[in-house]
């Protein structure tokens, strides 16, 4: 019975949802949508994937690891369909373990390929938001995009500048130091990682995430014309930058609610009416999570993927 209860709860909610959608959206929109106007948005949807598997591509032979374009796919495809369909973001731990399957990556050098790569991804939004703020959106606080900042340079330093080794020694004595010494090792094998990285490696793949993001702000800028409104594409940068490191900080995956709540109220800031406001900001989730979802499905089952059979990883070697 439980279960069943369970399972009315969440078909109201789904019901209550989709009541929500089609009352806020400008159906008009969808309605006169021309094959060409398809075209575009869907390729501007998907040519940020291709970018980041690009770049991704470029930062891992910086690691010293050679991977192809195909495999690359499938398996970024296939974490991000798994950070969608599950409550917590198994999708991190599911493309360290997809990295050292399909391409040799030890689990600590896939760890800190990924620790180096949400660092980024996570840094340059938060810069540029700091950017817009002081120049565009001034009655709006720094202090969550500071915060944002102050928390990666934390972790930065305590990655970079902890030692195991002395740690170790500190920890001998306890009665549970062989577990430690596992862990302890791991955190060694995973600073190696971060140290391998080549900066120049880094410094390619920050600026294609800075074109991955300018595409995305290129495709809301489209889609706003849908809508008659024509906004600059450097503000739509700003708005969707902000609202993701809202997002961000929230803890929520997919910054589900928070980020298209910033989308917004960023462009209602910038002169855009409520209703079309929320009709942009509803098109760009389901063209930012629908299509990778859909995309990620077929790479997993490509894979053998099963994301809610996803086995424990613990046991595996680590070279």
């Amino acid at each position: 019975m439980k279960k069943s209860y369970y399972w009315l709860l969440l078909i109201c909610i789904v019901i209550l949802t989709i009541y929500y959608i089609l009352k806020s959206f400008n159906m008009s929109v969808l309605i006169n949508l021309t094959v060409e106007n398809i075209f575009i948005l869907l390729f501007l949807s998907i040519l940020p994937l291709f970018v980041f598997i690009f770049a991704l591509k470029i930062f891992l032979k910086g690691m010293g690891y050679k991977s192809s374009l195909k495999s690359l796919y499938l398996i970024s495809t296939s974490s991000m369909a798994a950070n969608y369909t599950t409550p917590i973001k198994i999708g991190i731990p599911l493309r360290v373990y997809l990295y050292k399957k399909f391409l040799g990556i030890p689990l600590s050098h896939g760890t800190a390929s990924l620790a180096i790569e949400i660092f980024l991804e996570t840094m340059i939004p938060a810069l540029v938001s700091i950017f817009a703020i002081t120049t565009l959106f001034k009655e709006y606080s720094l202090k969550i995009p500071l915060f944002v900042i102050f928390l990666l340079f934390l972790f930065f330093y305590a990655t970079v500048f902890f030692d195991p080794v002395r740690f170790r020694k500190t920890t001998s004595k306890f009665h549970f130091h062989n577990k430690l010494d596992k862990l302890l090792e791991f955190g060694m094998n995973f600073q190696e990682g971060i140290k391998h990285a080549s900066k120049k490696s880094i410094f390619v793949f920050s600026l294609l995430l800075l074109v991955m993001y300018a595409i995305s702000a290129l495709r809301l800028f489209v889609v706003l014309l849908m809508f008659g409104v024509e906004i600059s594409p450097v503000h739509l940068l700003y708005v969707q930058l902000i609202s993701f490191v809202a997002g961000s900080i929230s803890m929520i995956p997919m910054g589900l609610g928070v980020r298209d709540a910033g989308i917004v109220v960023l462009l209602m800031n910038l002169g855009v009416t409520n209703e079309v406001a929320i009709s942009a900001a509803l098109m760009e989730r389901l063209l930012t999570t629908g299509l990778p979802l859909v995309l990620g499905a077929i790479s997993a089952s490509a894979l053998g993927v099963k994301f809610f059979e996803f086995r424990d990883v613990e046991g595996e070697s680590d070279k």
